[in-house]
């Protein structure tokens, strides 16, 4: 199961040869490159290496990087069609420090921009800059508790490069998020199991917790919402379909914080998640759909590795 994933991963069907990484895999419905899967990809390429599993080549590690290197650098951002995510360009930025502290790659090139734009979105107080129009209302646009997985990124950057210039913007984010009050709770699981890993990630880094985000609190929500069938439905009231991401991050967080507890839960949703896999390796959004999403498939290569016993407290992608 883990190297059905990690193969495709690695494959040609998901990394073009200039290293830009798709969204999803479909012939009949193309994905489009997409630069937070990029970020994704790269952090997971840097946790199988610490883990001492199979990785990708360094040359399509270093094509990924590049591609990244080049958008942060042009805009001091990362997102798509004109629209610039701060949650995006955090991911970039840690995957970057991840890559580079390990593989040896030149810093500068990317640093000095990535903090501009990062600085540009903490003055506006704004989770998106740049092309919003018909964005009003989703998750990802408001400044709310999955930003905290944002800042704890920062944090874990800071510490990859040494005088990386990530501490200060990581404890602006944080004083941001803590100075908002009531930040609203998100109501879109995938958004939950972000809050919930950053403030995993905060814990273990020894900073300050965002009020009203708890990994434990939101493992215990998670299995409650559970369905039969191992599954994470998309919203917190447990409507809509079933999603594999939010599946798999159920599944780590359950790993993370209390294996034992949680056995049942993560045998069900793992259960789940290779009932959907694809004979090529990839794993689908949702049942019944066929497009092979990129992240869905990270989160759960890194769930099978995490369920088996190999978790590292700083590892999250």
């Amino acid at each position: 199961m883990r190297d059905a994933g990690a193969a495709w991963l690695g494959s040609v069907q998901v990394v073009r040869p200039d290293g830009r990484v798709w969204s999803w895999v479909n012939d009949e419905h193309p994905g489009y490159p997409y630069p937070e899967a990029a970020a994704l990809w790269l952090s997971w390429a840097a946790w199988r290496t610490e883990a001492g599993l199979e990785s990708p080549g360094k040359s399509l590690v270093a094509a990924v990087r590049h591609g990244l290197v080049a958008d942060l650098v042009r805009d001091g951002a990362v997102g798509r069609d004109g629209t610039f995510y701060l949650f995006d360009t955090c991911v970039a930025v840690d995957a970057l420090a991840r890559t580079d502290a390990m593989s040896g790659f030149e810093v500068e090139s990317w640093k000095t921009a990535a903090v501009r734009g990062i600085e540009r979105f903490l003055a506006a107080g704004a989770a998106v800059l740049g092309d919003t129009r018909g964005l009003r209302g989703r998750w990802s646009t408001r400044f709310g508790p999955h930003l905290i997985k944002a800042a704890a990124l920062l944090l874990r950057a800071d510490r990859c490069i040494v005088g990386g210039a990530f501490l200060g913007l990581a404890e602006t984010a944080l004083s941001l998020l803590a100075r908002a009050g009531d930040i609203g709770g998100p109501t879109y699981g995938h958004a939950l199991a972000y809050a919930a890993e950053g403030a995993w990630l905060l814990r273990v880094l020894g900073r300050r917790e965002v009020p009203g985000a708890c990994p434990d609190a939101a493992a215990e929500f998670f299995a409650r919402v559970q369905r039969r069938d191992g599954s994470i439905p998309a919203w917190i009231d447990g409507s809509g379909p079933a999603r594999a991401d939010t599946t798999a991050q159920a599944v780590r967080l359950w790993a993370a914080t209390d294996p034992a507890r949680y056995r049942t839960s993560i045998a069900a949703g793992l259960s789940f998640l290779e009932g959907l896999r694809a004979p090529e390796g990839g794993i689908p959004y949702e049942p019944g759909s066929r497009d092979l999403n990129t992240w869905a498939t990270v989160f759960t290569d890194q769930a099978v590795a995490w369920a088996r016993g190999s978790i590292a407290p700083l590892g999250w992608v």
